[in-house]
């Protein structure tokens, strides 16, 4: 196969991708959360064999990933997981969620005076020690990911670090 058919099987490869995951996304109940701050919310990331969490607010490295965190695949930015622990939250912040975690997504790419919605590909929860996956699941109260949808909604670049043999499902 010469390059410019490679390129364009490969262009079609990608379409399909995101045609099958956009009919898929989940939708949040009416149930509104509280807004959550940057300061305490993270893009996962890895570097090398280890998951470090790189602050919204500052794109610093926190640490490496250690204890249990909420996480979304937000349908806006399907390349990366983002995430905050729940035992790191503020005294009145309220009730906050992986809604909240959409919202803030959804404002800090589109203008945050539009509401673009919070939907999401994936939901749930990931417990770390030392920068390491020991297990993920779909504990969401909003969105309540199905089996089929974590096995669905997980963009293939993201199945490395989400992998199948760590999940453990909650519903």
């Amino acid at each position: 196969m010469n390059p410019e058919d490679a390129a364009l099987n490969r262009i079609e490869q990608v379409i399909q991708e995101k045609v099958r995951i956009a009919s898929r996304m989940l939708r949040c109940g009416s149930c509104s959360q509280n807004d959550i701050g940057a300061d305490y919310t993270f893009c996962l990331q890895k570097n090398g064999g280890i998951l470090e969490l790189h602050s919204l607010a500052t794109n610093k490295i926190r640490y490496e990933a250690s204890g249990w965190y909420h996480f979304i695949i937000h349908k806006y930015d399907p390349a990366n997981i983002y995430c905050f622990s729940p035992c790191d939250k503020p005294l009145g912040w309220g009730h906050v969620g992986h809604q909240s975690l959409a919202k803030l997504i959804a404002a800090k790419m589109f203008n945050p005076l539009y509401y673009v919605g919070t939907d999401v590909l994936l939901a749930g929860r990931i417990n770390f020690d030392c920068g390491r996956i020991m297990w993920w699941d779909n504990a969401s109260g909003h969105y309540r990911p199905s089996d089929e949808d974590v096995e669905l909604n997980i963009p293939a670049p993201l199945r490395l670090i989400l992998r199948k043999d760590l999940y453990n499902a909650s519903w």
